[in-house]
């Protein structure tokens, strides 16, 4: 499944509180620039809500997205081929296993 979306790794951000004090950044390095300067991009601009903790939390699970992917990516590649290597009172449940790593994929690139 090709990729659609920005590249990781991706960063909770820190804000400024003066600038932004009811929101939360996640944001992805994009690009350096000659001058040593880092592009950003900013892939979330979270409100806060709820606790702080909450907040904190939904930013990190946001910027740990791409890993996750990358995680269910390498998890599919091994059972592409391996899953007739499982024993058959066992392949059922590799089967909906990888079934719902798919779905979670597909949701992820906006395809369901």
């Amino acid at each position: 499944m090709e990729r659609k979306f920005t590249k990781g790794p991706w960063v909770r951000g820190h804000n400024h509180d003066d600038e932004y004090p009811n929101h939360t950044t996640v944001w992805a390095e994009v690009a350096a620039t000659d001058f040593g300067i880092t592009k950003v991009k900013t892939i979330a601009f979270i409100p806060k809500r709820g606790t702080p903790e909450e907040t904190d939390h939904d930013a990190h699970l946001i910027a740990a997205a791409p890993d996750l992917y990358e995680a269910l990516e390498d998890v599919m590649k091994a059972f592409e081929f391996d899953v007739l290597c499982v024993r058959p009172s066992e392949r059922k449940v590799v089967e909906d296993l990888l079934a719902v790593i798919n779905s979670a994929m597909a949701k992820a690139q906006g395809e369901s």
